[in-house]
C-alpha cells in the first residue's frame, strides 16, 4: 500500500529530524526514512533541501505571525509592543528549529519568506501608528525593537545566560522596558 505524504507531513518529518540533529543537519534521505518512502518521492512536492528549508520558514512564520496576532488583540500602545515581544521570545525559545528556520539566512533567500517576515513588522508597524510617527522613525524603531528580541532569543537559545542566580525572564522584561521607554514607547 502506498504511503499517503504531503507538504505537511513532510514539514512534520523535517521538525522532527532537526530536533534531534540540528537543522542543518536533515537530509533529504533522512527524511523519506523518518516518512517510509523513497528519497525520490519526495521531489513529488519539494525540488531539493533549498525548497524545503523555505516551505519550512514560511510554515514557521505563519505559525509565529498567528501567535503574534492573538497576544496583541484587545490591546494597543505600550501593552501591545510589550506582548509582541513576549510572544516573539516565547516562540523562538519553545520552537529553536521553527525560529531558525525563520532567522538564519542561509537557510532560505526567496521572496515568499521576505513576504511572510514582511507580516511581522507590519504588525508591530500597525501598533505603532497610534504614537504618529514618521515613517522612518517607525522604521528605526522595528529595527531596534527586532534586533533586541533576536539577540535576546538567539543567546537564550544558545544557553549563553550563564548565571543562573538571576531570573533570565526578569532581564528580558528590563531589557524591553528600557528599550522601549528610550524609545519613547511608554
Amino acid at each position: 500500500m502506498k504511503k499517503k505524504i504531503d507538504n505537511e507531513k513532510i514539514i512534520h518529518a523535517t521538525i522532527d529530524l532537526a530536533t534531534q540533529q540540528g537543522l542543518l543537519n536533515v537530509s533529504l534521505n533522512g527524511i523519506a526514512a523518518n516518512l517510509g518512502i523513497k528519497t525520490p518521492s519526495l521531489y513529488n512536492h519539494i525540488s531539493g533541501i533549498e525548497d524545503l528549508y523555505g516551505q519550512l520558514g514560511i510554515y514557521s512564520l505563519d505559525l509565529l505571525e498567528k501567535e503574534v496576532v492573538q497576544s496583541v488583540l484587545g490591546f494597543s500602545k505600550h501593552d501591545a509592543l510589550i506582548r509582541i515581544a513576549n510572544t516573539y521570545v516565547t516562540f523562538a525559545i519553545q520552537n529553536p528549529v521553527l525560529y531558525q528556520a525563520i532567522e538564519n539566512p542561509y537557510l532560505n533567500n526567496s521572496q515568499d519568506i521576505s513576504k511572510a517576515k514582511e507580516a511581522i513588522v507590519l504588525i508591530i508597524q500597525s501598533v505603532l501608528k497610534v504614537y504618529n510617527f514618521t515613517i522612518e522613525k517607525e522604521i528605526k524603531i522595528i529595527r531596534v525593537l527586532r534586533s533586541y528580541l533576536h539577540g535576546f532569543a538567539s543567546l537564550y537559545i544558545a544557553d549563553l545566560f550563564n548565571i543562573k542566580t538571576v531570573d533570565v525572564a526578569e532581564s528580558f522584561d528590563l531589557g524591553l522596558d528600557a528599550l522601549l521607554s528610550g524609545l519613547g514607547l511608554d
